[in-house]
C-alpha cells in the first residue's frame, strides 16, 4: 500500500489528536477525583481531627480538675474547682455537639462517637458524685469542727 506523504501527516496528527482527546479525557477523570478526595478531607478529616483533638483536650481538663479538687482541703477551693468542673463540661458538650454535626454523614465515625459520649455521660456522672460527696463531706467536717471547738 503506498501512501503519499499528506495521508501520512493527517494520519499521523489524527492519531495524535486522538491521543491528546484521550490523555485530557483521563485527565479530568482524575482531577475529580482528587477535587473529590480533597473536598472529604477538608469537610471532614481535618474538621475530624481538630475535634476529636479538643474534646481530648477538654476531657483531661475535666480529669485535672476533679482529681485536683479531690484532693484539696478547702471548701472555697473546691467550689471554684466545681465551677472550673462545669465551665470545661459545657465546653466539651459545645465541641462533641459540633463534632457531631461533622460526623453525621459517615455511619462508623457517628457510632465511634455514640461510645465517646456513652464513656462521657458515664465519666461526667461520676465526676459529679465526686464533687458533691467531696462537698458534703467538707460540710460534714466544718459543721463537727464547730460543734467541737465550741465545748
Amino acid at each position: 500500500m503506498n501512501l503519499t506523504v499528506k495521508m501520512r501527516v493527517i494520519s499521523g496528527f489524527t492519531i495524535i489528536s486522538f491521543l491528546l482527546v484521550l490523555l485530557s479525557i483521563l485527565s479530568l477523570v482524575s482531577l475529580n477525583k482528587i477535587e473529590s478526595a480533597t473536598e472529604e478531607v477538608s469537610e471532614l478529616a481535618l474538621p475530624t481531627v481538630g475535634g476529636s483533638n479538643s474534646l481530648k483536650a477538654s476531657f483531661l481538663n475535666m480529669g485535672r480538675l476533679t482529681f485536683e479538687a479531690y484532693v484539696t482541703t478547702n471548701q472555697s477551693e473546691l467550689n471554684e474547682k466545681l465551677a472550673a468542673f462545669e465551665a470545661s463540661k459545657s465546653s466539651f458538650e459545645e465541641e462533641l455537639a459540633e463534632l457531631r454535626d461533622v460526623v453525621q454523614s459517615e455511619s462508623n465515625l457517628k457510632s465511634a462517637l455514640s461510645a465517646v459520649e456513652v464513656v462521657y455521660d458515664s465519666y461526667s456522672a461520676n465526676a459529679i458524685e465526686v464533687y458533691n460527696n467531696h462537698l458534703l463531706n467538707k460540710e460534714a467536717n466544718d459543721i463537727v469542727k464547730s460543734k467541737y471547738t465550741i465545748l
